[in-house]
């Protein structure tokens, strides 16, 4: 909800307890339905939005048939199962196409970690202790993992994520995910799949550029199920 709207309720809110204190409660039930009928039409909105990728020329470039408009599609590679997914995100005003790699490491574990790039296009808040990461029904306390320029990151079991920084190539190949023309905006495991968010250029990658970011991004997926297979945990699921 907008921040306008909730001073506007924080506002009717107000005014019926000095007001109309006896009628108090239905003041409180007309704003809580207000915010639902606006959440409930921001949702529908966002999934809306959502639809609207295609991922239809990463398909031909991989030789996968996929429909004109289609919103993701699976491939093998390397002994593993990819998924490109496209949806539309609100960034600056403005509408990008997000384009989203994933790759299941086929084992769930209590460990989660995410790593943003502070130069990132697409704009979000900073990492905090409850900040979500998609594809986890609940909540871990993330803590704060130190990591160079231009780089932020985020761990429920920090020391292990340190080992992982290290097994998938260290800070330098982190970075060098998004400086390229396929623009590497998070990455982020939720103890499941491992995935990529990315800005593709806006003509499509080249074959040379697809398959180079396929390489890092599989090679890395790889060292991380080695790494998590070998990892006894004792943090409760």
């Amino acid at each position: 909800m907008a921040l306008w709207k909730i001073g506007l309720l924080v506002a009717v809110l107000t005014a019926g307890w000095f007001l109309l204190p006896r009628h108090f409660d239905m003041v409180v039930l007309v704003c809580a339905l207000v915010w639902g009928v606006d959440y409930l039409r921001g949702r529908s909105s966002l999934l809306e939005t959502r639809r609207r990728g295609s991922v239809t020329r990463l398909g031909e470039l991989l030789g996968v048939e996929t429909r004109r408009g289609q919103a993701s599609f699976r491939f093998p590679r390397a002994g593993a199962i990819g998924e490109f997914s496209s949806h539309t995100v609100e960034s600056g005003g403005r509408l990008v196409d997000l384009v989203e790699l994933s790759l299941p490491t086929f084992r769930k574990v209590p460990f989660c970690f995410v790593v943003r790039f502070k130069d990132a296009q697409i704009r979000e808040s900073e990492l905090v202790e409850n900040s979500m990461i998609p594809g986890i029904r609940f909540e871990y306390i993330l803590r704060r993992v130190e990591l160079g320029e231009p780089l932020e990151a985020a761990a429920n079991l920090p020391d292990l994520m340190v080992d992982v920084v290290r097994e998938l190539g260290g800070e330098g190949q982190l970075r060098r995910l998004s400086g390229r023309q396929i623009r590497v905006q998070k990455v982020y495991y939720n103890g499941r799949s491992l995935h990529f968010q990315t800005l593709m250029p806006q003509e499509g990658p080249g074959p040379g550029e697809l398959e180079t970011f396929l390489e890092d991004a599989f090679g890395m997926h790889a060292r991380l199920v080695e790494l998590v297979d070998g990892v006894e945990f004792r943090v409760p699921m």
